[in-house]
């Protein structure tokens, strides 16, 4: 047997149902997008706390520095060595002439 009594409140619930299945398909939007933010800078933050390079490969790499300034050092005396014997040849190059 029904009720030929209608509920007042249908219509109205009948409006609501979509706009809060839409609100719920929303705020899933909006949860994936906080998720992947937050993963996001999860390895930001791990990229930036990665450790520093090891005292053993510090060292090496400042004794290979040493090593080059001292050759560096060696190639520009060598180089003022050739400059001026090539000074000397020139002058006497043009004493000679």
């Amino acid at each position: 047997m029904t009720s030929p009594y209608e509920r007042p409140d249908r219509a109205a619930l009948a409006e609501l149902e979509p706009l809060v299945q839409a609100l719920g398909a929303e705020l899933a939007t909006w949860r994936r997008r906080a998720l992947r933010a937050e993963a996001e800078l999860q390895e930001v933050q791990q990229a930036v706390s990665m450790p520093a390079t090891p005292p053993e490969q510090v060292a090496a790499l400042e004794r290979e520095s040493a090593e080059l300034q001292r050759r560096l050092t060696r190639a520009r005396e060598l180089v003022d060595v050739l400059r001026t014997r090539l000074r000397f040849i020139e002058e006497r190059a043009e004493g000679a002439a």
